[in-house]
């Protein structure tokens, strides 16, 4: 990973980062359906919006657990559906 100040190693990098580079990763696999648990854990407004970037290219369904309701709407996602769920 590179900054303005030279590479970093990856275990370095945000949280954020870090996620926003495994689920890119899986989706680049090409499954027909993606589960991720707690997706809000630790994404930040600007890697959602690089992420809906990335699944705005792609045919993969995703369902993702997200605690945070303030996060669905950082997704600008066509065709995206909202469950909710309290037990």
């Amino acid at each position: 990973m590179s900054t303005k100040r030279g590479k970093m190693p990856l275990s370095k990098a945000p949280c954020s980062i870090k996620s926003l580079l495994a689920i890119a990763v899986a989706l680049e696999l090409k499954p027909d359906l993606l589960l991720i648990d707690n997706l809000d854990y630790c994404l930040t407004k600007n890697t959602a919006e690089a992420l809906a970037a990335i699944l705005r290219q792609k045919s993969t369904k995703v369902i993702a657990e997200i605690h945070n309701s303030e996060v669905v709407d950082w997704f600008n996602l066509p065709n995206k559906s909202v469950v909710e769920l309290m037990l």
